[in-house]
């Protein structure tokens, strides 16, 4: 019976004898699990890094949350409050544009911008009627301090001129007939001497004023001369009278 016992191993013994290959069985398992899991985590792609200039795309979101930045000078133009008559007042006035003349003055104007361009005009000495010659005088003083222009006697001089230059001889006898009746009725005034600055082709003009109006009345005497030039100046000084004062040039 003893020797029975002992020849009959327990069954757990050959249960113990397999128990290291399941446990290498299980060892080999949990490292092959631990090995998937590790290829579970690793990426299927490789991660690029975005380049710089790529930077404010990424972060535009947290920009238009960020407070912006205050201008350092802000133009009157900006903002919700903006119109065009707010934004008038920041316009620098203007100088005052100076008047236009009338188209009397006009002449006058011409005939000074002429004389300060060119700078060819001749001095005329002759004769003119005395009245008519302080008229002149004086209305070169006024509209010189009204324009303030250096405006001058043979300005007007030269205007008066041109405007009876194209004139046949009989019209210009005519005009100095007319005169002589209406301010001295009919008799020859006394003449006084001039001198004034006027332009080559109107001293032209006048160098050959006698040679133009012989045949008529008092050409020969010299007497339709003084007639035709005091005729002409004064009759143009009505005119520009007649157009007020100079304006300003400033």
């Amino acid at each position: 019976m003893a020797d029975t016992t002992r020849l009959s191993p327990p069954d757990d013994a050959s249960n113990a004898v397999s128990l290291p290959n399941q446990a290498a069985g299980a060892d080999a398992e949990e490292s092959s699990g631990v090995q998937s899991a590790g290829r579970e985590q690793e990426p299927d792609q490789p991660i690029v890094e975005a380049p710089a200039s790529a930077a404010p795309e990424a972060t535009s979101s947290e920009e238009d949350t960020r407070p912006s930045r205050p201008a350092t000078r802000q133009r009157r133009n900006d903002g919700p409050g903006f119109s065009a008559a707010s934004a008038e007042p920041t316009l620098r006035p203007r100088r005052k544009k100076a008047g236009s003349p009338g188209p009397v003055q006009a002449t006058v104007l011409q005939s000074f911008i002429k004389h300060r361009t060119e700078r060819n005009w001749v001095t005329w000495s002759g004769r003119i009627e005395g009245e008519t010659k302080a008229r002149i005088l004086d209305k070169a003083d006024d509209d010189a301090a009204s324009s303030k222009r250096n405006l001058m006697p043979g300005h007007y001089l030269d205007a008066a001129l041109r405007k009876i230059s194209e004139l046949s001889p009989e019209e210009l006898a005519a005009l100095a007939n007319e005169w002589l009746i209406e301010t001295w009725s009919g008799e020859h005034p006394p003449g006084v001497s001039i001198q004034a600055g006027v332009s080559p082709d109107m001293y032209e003009f006048l160098k050959g004023l006698k040679r133009t109006m012989r045949g008529q009345r008092g050409a020969g005497s010299g007497g339709i001369i003084l007639d035709v030039v005091s005729a002409a100046v004064d009759r143009f000084l009505d005119e520009v009278d007649g157009e007020g004062p100079f304006p300003s040039v400033r």
